[in-house]
């Protein structure tokens, strides 16, 4: 008889302890799911958080790029500008060096030289010049000094404001 108690008495002992432990341990795991539940909630929060960040930086950088794009065409318009002013001063100076050899020094032009300085006379008379004039002035200036404009060097005026001077 005592081994069968021990039987039916061991095994009850164990359950009855297993169920005390369960029921104690039960505010403890009932507060981890609390925590679980929280974390859960603050995982979503997270996850919108970082989608909208997503998205905010999505739409920051095509702005950027589309900033670059324009700030390109912008710097390759006045890249433009800044060649055509090239040409304008080398004309100037082209056709002031003309005027001296034919004004001053009383040399015949060529006719290269001679069609650039009847269209570019008609730019100082303020006349409209056809697309012609406009492409003999740009070759002419071109086949002359297109190393210092694709450089971008500025002009230098200084001698032959120093010998139209010396004229009068």
């Amino acid at each position: 008889m005592k081994k069968i108690l021990n039987w039916i008495l061991w095994p009850l002992i164990a359950i009855l302890s297993f169920l005390i432990g369960l029921f104690a341990r039960q505010p403890a795991i009932n507060k981890l799911k609390k925590q679980v539940t929280l974390l859960q909630q603050d995982n979503e929060k997270l996850l919108n958080i970082i989608e909208t960040n997503h998205q905010s930086f999505q739409e920051l950088l095509v702005q950027h790029k589309a900033l670059k794009a324009i700030q390109i065409s912008k710097k390759t318009a006045l890249k433009d500008q800044m060649v055509e002013n090239l040409i304008m001063q080398y004309a100037v100076k082209e056709y002031l060096t003309l005027l001296l050899k034919c004004g001053k020094y009383g040399q015949k032009l060529e006719k290269d030289e001679l069609v650039f300085f009847s269209a570019f006379e008609k730019v100082i008379n303020g006349k409209t010049l056809s697309s012609g004039n406009k492409v003999n002035i740009k070759d002419y200036i071109l086949s002359r000094h297109k190393a210092n404009i694709k450089k971008l060097q500025e002009c230098d005026y200084s001698h032959i404001l120093k010998e139209l001077q010396e004229t009068h």
